[in-house]
Order: C-alpha cells, then structure tokens, then sequence
C-alpha cells in the first residue's frame, strides 16, 4: 500500500535519431521499467518478514526491524535524490541501487538459519481426583499460545516426545520407554504464571511458565508399575521430560544455541539495507519517469505498469511455490526480474529539452533534428560553474522549505505516511487473529482489490487532479482513509474488508501522483529528484515511521480494532482542519488578489504618431487637470541622448536599446512605488513587446492611439 513541475534529466545519453520511434514514442521501456521493478518487489518483498522468521528471527525483532526502516528511507531518500541530482545519472544510480538489492536479499538465502532448542518440558501427575491427573509444565514465549492455538483448525498442533524416568529425581533417562502425546492449548485448558526474566532475549524465549492439562497415551496404572513407585495422596511426581514441538515450526522454540546473535545482527542489517534501498529506488524510479515523459499528466499512465507487475507477480511466485514448495523459487525470480529492469533501465531516454542546469549540451545532448551541434564548440558551455549552480539550486532548496505552502504539503506527507502504518503489518495481523484459517485468502483478495483501484487511479490520476485541483483532492484522501479504517472497526466479517479496498484508488493512486507531481512542479531547477525524494522520504518514512510507533502502542494496549478506530478519527479531524484551512487560506488569497489588483502599476500609453497630432498635449493635460503626481516619459527623449540632430544614425539596435532602459525607468519607478506613468511616442513593435518585459500580474497599461 504506498502527489507535487518537472524532473530534470539524465545527461550522460545522446540525443540522435531514434531508430525505435515508437518505443520512445510511447514509453515502452518506461513502462517495462516499471512493471519489471515492481514485479521483482511483488514477488519477494511481502514474503521477507515470513521468511525470516522461519529462519529464526522473532516476531519481536522483526517488529524492531520494521520500526528502523522507514526513519532510515527519511534520511536516505532525499540524499540518494541529491546525489542523482548532483550527477546528473538517474539511470546510473538506479541500476547501482537494484545491483546492492538484489546482492542483500540473495545473501540472506543462504545463510545457515538462527538454531534454536526445542521447548524443555516436565510430564507431571498431580493425584487429583477431580481434576486431570497430569499436567505438562514448560516455560515459553506467549507466542506459543497464541500462535499456534488460533490455528489448531488449520492444521497446527503440539505435540510433546517424552521419555520416562527412572525413578523420582533421577538424572538419567530410560531411552527404551518413550511416548508422544497431541494436546491443545485453548483459554480453559492452561494456566499462566509471569516468569521473572530481566535479559530481553530470555524472555522472548521463556517469558511464560505454563501449565498445560494433558492425557498422555498411557494409564497411570502402567506408568506407576513401570516406574516402580508408590502414589502419594498429595503433591506432584515428575514422570518424564519432554520436549514441545508445533507442527509450524516457528511459532514453537526455546532458547537459541550459543553463538547465534552474529546471524541475527547480519540478517537484521541485510534486511535493512534491502528493504530500505527497495523504497529509495521507488522514488528515484519516480525521478526517471518525470524526467522521460513529456508531460507530467500522463505520469501515472505509465507507472499504471508497475501495478500490473507487481499483483501478476505476487501471484506467479505463490503459484510457483506451491507446485515446487521451496523459498527458493522468490528469490530466483526476483533476480530474474531485476537483471530484466536492469538491461531495460540502460535504455531508457530523457527529454533533452528539460535539461535545465549549466550541462555540457554539445557533449552530451543534442536535438533529434541537429546533429552538426554534436561537436560545435560554440554550443559547449564551461562545466565549471555546474558545481556553483548545483550549490546554489541547493540553497534555493533550502529557501524553498521555508515556504509556508511547501511545509504545508511536507505536514501533508507526513500525515499520509503515519496512515500507513495501521495498514501493513497491523491490518494483516489483526485478520490473521480473527481468521486464522482463511487469512492468506483474504489477505489476497484484498491485494487484487486495491491493486485493480491502483491501476484505475494512476491511469487517471492527471486528469482527476486536474479537475480537482490539490486542495479538494487532498481532502478526499483524508476521507478516504477515515472510510476505509472505519469500515475495519465497525465490519466483524473479515471477508468485507474487500469492499474498503476500494479506496486504494485514492489512498494511494491519487495521493502518489499528486505528491510526486507537486514536489516537481515547486522544486528549483535541476533538484526535482531531491524535492521528490524529501517528500517521499517525509512520508513513507518519517511519517510511516512515527505511524509504526504510535500504531504499535495503541495495538498492545487496547483491544485490536480501537486502532483502526482511533486512526479513522484522526483523518477525519485531519480533514476538517484542512477544510477550515483551506476556506480561511481562499478568502485570504481572494482579499490578497484584490488588493494586489488595486496595487497595481497603471501606465497610460499615447501610441506613436505623426508630430503635431496631439500626443504630448494630451498626456500634459490629463497630467495637470487630474493627476499631477503621475511621471510624464516621452519614448523619443531617451533616444535624443545617443542620436545626432537629424536622427540620421536611428536604427532598430539603438530603438531596441532606448526600450530595454524605458523598461528599467518603469521598473525602478515601481520599486519606489509609483504606480501611474504616462509614456508619449512608444512605437508599434516596442507595443507588441511590451507584455514580454511587463507582466499583466504586476502592471496595468493603457494604450491611446
């Protein structure tokens, strides 16, 4: 589950005549770009977590794990944006990145998994009549109540391998008399006792002692002959030790066998470095496509393809794995497919024309219709001032995060990203504990669901934003989300939760296309990729990521769905103070619009014409008669002081001249706030450039023939 003009490009690809117009034309490896990356995401990345803890991790130190990322992409997304920026090689870097990606996941493949012992426990008859007779002791995580025990009707059971004593408190075991016994673990057949455990990896292993009514396979009769022991009244007789297993084998373990914190720390860190690199590449990838597409609307029609990818993946890989039931077919075909993205990525083109920093164009860009520009010195600019450009674009950056509409949308950002930290993992979770049985279903119907309302989104994403417009649509996200996790909190029947997919199309089409484009539109030129990134990174990171802890407070201390409710409020309350903001910040900019119009520099202009027609009377009489604070300029007194007597020397060099400094007199006149001139003798083509140096924003001008 995961939008802000444009991109500039790479620059190391030179620009001739394409051989494949129309896999330029349109965006063919633009979108195999997109659907390859994706498909590799899809394929290995929701699968991580549930691998790694088949090798061993906890789920506790998965959820450690998955808090660190999101801060990590914050800081990392943005920088990774710089250094792309700086460089100019978006392709370069994305395939570097993808190159360590696909390296860290294919390591944690094949290192050996964390070791762990099997649960230790004690078969003990307790000699009460009017309770069961024996009782299994043993000290575990909570884990292994909870785990296992909600899917005892899917097939996971407990089961302990016993082997006698000799006799009471014996040290040795008789290895020829062993059984086995099934039992269950509901709310009504064990007891709990807290077990005082200070070190925290202890108490993931053995937090709990339990104390688990049991029927083993034998008769007390048989057990007491065998032993050779008379039955007390009162009190406990060990008769075995056991060890605990589950049919799953993961949710049942004990303590680790020494020296295994080296492969926890490798695989926490690869596990970082993988995960975070997978969303700086989803950014940068973001880069890439503003930075090829030659307008920014159609944007979300060509990532519309990494959607497809990754639900068609997602899928293939599970079906893959069914039919050959090994871990290893992921992570095959995420390599497959990254190799794939990495030829196509190398092909990709930028458009030259957004290349809009000091860039060797002669060397490296030219235009499809001029190739004698390729090695002509006069097009080649100093590659000196590149660095003092990026530094300055760098600090206008800077300014640029000052600006009350650009925090504004970065609050924005962080506001969407904390939403997503209810959806993965807690959402799955929690239908995981409600249907245990028929989660991976739901959860994969839910997955087609949004993923269909993704791609209904992002191939209409322009045109909906365009409709409208940022502020209403930012608002119905933040309904949206108010919908949808209020549907999780008032809806009991899991399979209903697919309806609320829905509004996928825009939780996250929508609201990724409009941050994406409206980072670029507001970003300095040549840092749209670090704009992009810092959006990003603020939301899918910092925002997420803050998510993660406040979602993981609410989650362990109040029942499951009071998250979902609580989160459901916080948009809804989220959205009326932008609604409040927005109609206060209207009427505001409304008054400002006026106001500016009243402030406006009004110039009156009298056109050329024949001497003697009247011109410069006019302009002294409405001077004198109405407004004698208004400046008089006639057009011809500036060209007296470079022309001869005769005008003989005039010419278009000198006029062009005589109007550029017209224009810094008005200019200056309306820095110092006069704000009504009156010019004699302008001619028709300086009239007709009049609105190149004058902006309708700033000047209103008359024009009297």
């Amino acid at each position: 589950m995961e939008s802000p003009s444009m991109l500039a490009p790479t620059v190391n690809v030179v620009r001739r005549r394409s051989s494949l117009p129309f896999v330029h034309h349109f965006y063919i490896l633009l979108k195999a770009h997109y659907f390859l990356y994706f498909s590799a995401f899809g394929i290995l990345y929701p699968v991580m977590n549930i691998t790694l803890r088949g090798r061993g991790l906890s789920t506790t130190e998965l959820s450690y794990i998955n808090i660190i990322i999101p801060f990590l992409v914050f800081f990392t997304n943005p920088l990774l944006g710089f250094i792309a920026d700086h460089s100019r090689r978006y392709l370069s870097t994305f395939n570097i990145i993808l190159v360590i990606i696909t390296i860290t996941f294919a390591v944690q493949f094949v290192l050996p998994s964390v070791k762990s012992r099997n649960i230790e426990a004690e078969l003990v008859d307790m000699h009460y009549a009017d309770k069961s007779p024996y009782e299994l002791n043993f000290c575990a995580s909570q884990e292994v109540a909870t785990k296992c025990a909600s899917r005892s009707q899917c097939g996971c059971s407990y089961q302990a391998n016993c082997t006698f004593h000799d006799s009471i408190n014996a040290e040795d075991f008789n290895q020829t008399q062993k059984f086995s016994l099934n039992f269950t673990m509901n709310a009504n057949d064990f007891t709990i006792k807290k077990n005082d455990v200070t070190d925290l990896s202890e108490l993931q292993a053995c937090g709990i002692n339990y104390q688990v009514s049991v029927d083993p396979p034998l008769k007390k009769r048989t057990l007491g002959q065998s032993l050779g022991q008379s039955t007390p009244v009162f009190g406990s007789t060990k008769l075995a030790v056991c060890e605990v297993t589950c049919s799953i084998a993961h949710f049942c373990h004990g303590s680790r066998y020494p020296n295994q914190m080296g492969y926890i720390l490798v695989y926490s860190l690869l596990f970082v470095l993988g995960a975070n690199l997978l969303q700086n590449a989803i950014a940068l990838g973001a880069s890439i496509g503003f930075a090829t597409i030659d307008r920014p609307e159609i944007f979300g029609q060509q990532r519309i393809y990494g959607t497809i990818g990754f639900g068609a993946a997602a899928f293939g890989a599970s079906r893959v794995y069914e039919w050959l039931q090994t871990e290893y077919v992921y992570i095959i075909m995420f390599c497959i497919a990254n190799v794939l993205c990495i030829f196509v990525t190398s092909f990709i083109r930028i458009e030259p024309e957004k290349l809009n920093d000091g860039t060797a164009v002669g060397k490296n860009i030219v235009d499809d219709d001029d190739d004698d520009e390729i090695n002509d010195p006069s097009t080649m600019k100093d590659e000196k001032p590149k660095k003092k450009s990026s530094l300055f674009a760098l600090s206008k950056l800077v300014v640029l995060l000052k600006r009350v509409d650009v925090i504004i949308f970065l609050i924005l950002s962080f506001t969407w990203g904390m939403s997503y930290a209810a959806l993965d993992p807690y959402l799955y979770l929690y239908i995981d504990e409600i249907e245990p049985c028929k989660s991976r279903s739901i959860v994969g119907l839910m997955s087609l669901v949004s993923s269909i309302a993704e791609v209904s989104a992002l191939y209409v994403a322009g045109r909906v934003l365009k409709f409208l417009g940022t502020n209403v649509a930012s608002i119905i996200i933040f309904l949206a989300f108010a919908v949808r996790f209020s549907g999780y909190y008032f809806i009991t029947a899991p399979y209903y939760f697919i309806c609320m997919e829905s509004m996928h199309f825009f939780n996250f089409g929508i609201l990724y296309v409009l941050m994406t484009e409206k980072a670029d539109s507001i970003a300095p030129d040549g840092l749209s990729g670090t704009l992009q990134g810092v959006a990003l990174g603020v939301s899918f990171g910092l925002g997420r990521g803050a998510g993660l802890l406040a979602a993981s407070f609410i989650y362990a201390f109040t029942q499951q769905p009071t998250l979902f409710l609580v989160f459901a409020l916080f948009n809804l309350i989220a959205a009326i103070i932008y609604i409040l903001g927005y109609f206060i910040g209207w009427q505001s900019s409304k008054k400002n619009e006026n106001d500016k119009n009243a402030n406006k520099g009004k110039i009156m202009i009298q056109s050329g014409g024949c001497p003697g027609s009247g011109k410069t009377t006019v302009s002294r009489l409405i001077q004198h008669t109405k407004h004698e604070t208004w400046p008089m300029i006639d057009f011809g007194c500036l060209r007296v002081f470079h022309l001869n007597h005769e005008w003989t020397n005039q010419n278009d060099d000198e006029e062009q001249m005589s109007f550029e400094n017209l224009i810094f007199i008005l200019k200056n006149y309306h820095r110092y706030s006069y704000q009504n001139i009156l010019i004699n003798d302008l001619t028709d083509k300086c009239l007709g450039d009049l609105s190149t140096y004058l902006s309708h924003d700033e000047y209103n001008y008359y024009v009297s023939c």
